[in-house]
């Protein structure tokens, strides 16, 4: 029983949670971003990260199915855990250079079209979900080791 609970609290709140977690992470960034012409590329990588998002649910509606929500948590892959680590790590190492550039679009976009891609596929695609669930838990490491290692990295974007 204990590991039934663990398992669905683990694979459906603080999965998602940390998705979702990365999709706020990219909203604030946004939110931050100078005004002017730094800002409105903030927000046109935001709406062409939903853009390239529905293109991606438009190219699978095919393959969807109804989400099977599994008892039995996935087993922990080592490369998508190693890859979203220096995913996680270098993203919020490059937020600092970017952040007042206009490449701040671009970080955007991948942030949030990433986070939503993921979202979707480990939800509707329950043979992906060990890869999603590595590379996630994977990338929230790398990010908050990051910000662990160097704290004023990002201390911008909460100040």
């Amino acid at each position: 029983m204990t590991q039934l609970i663990v398992s669905i609290f683990i694979q459906w709140l603080v999965v998602p949670s940390i998705i979702l977690g990365v999709f706020s992470f990219a909203t604030t960034i946004i939110a931050k971003a100078p005004k002017g012409e730094i800002n409105v590329s903030a927000h046109g990588g935001f709406w062409a990260g939903i853009v390239l998002f529905v293109m991606y649910v438009v190219s699978q509606i095919g393959q969807v199915s109804l989400p099977h929500i599994s008892l039995v948590l996935p087993v922990l892959k080592v490369e998508p855990l190693g890859l979203g680590l220096v995913i996680g790590f270098a993203l919020v190492g490059i937020v600092r250079y970017v952040i007042h550039t206009r490449f701040v679009g671009l970080l955007s976009l991948l942030l949030i079209s990433m986070s939503a891609t993921i979202l979707f596929q480990y939800v509707f695609f329950a043979d992906l979900r060990s890869i999603m669930l590595s590379s996630t838990l994977g990338f929230a490491f790398g990010a908050l080791l990051h910000i662990s290692i160097f704290p004023n990295s990002i201390r911008e974007l909460w100040s």
